[in-house]
């Protein structure tokens, strides 16, 4: 295995441990999400998650410009 996906024996125990903080980390992510916009639809309606997209992406845009 170490071989196909080109890693050293020596860095097996940092490829270990970064797929498993990753993973976590993506679970992590997609219970967050999946809660958020539950409670999200709970107390709004379906037609303002459109909305609610694009203004977390032009959210996302602009605080991407402000870190350069």
């Amino acid at each position: 295995m170490l071989k196909l996906l080109n890693i050293r024996t020596e860095e097996a125990w940092l490829v270990k441990n970064l797929f498993w903080l990753q993973f976590f980390q993506g679970f992590g992510v997609a219970i967050f999400n999946t809660v958020a916009f539950t409670l999200f639809l709970q107390h709004f309606d379906v037609r303002e998650l459109p909305l609610v997209y694009l203004f977390s992406a032009a959210l996302l845009l602009l605080a991407q410009e402000c870190n350069y």
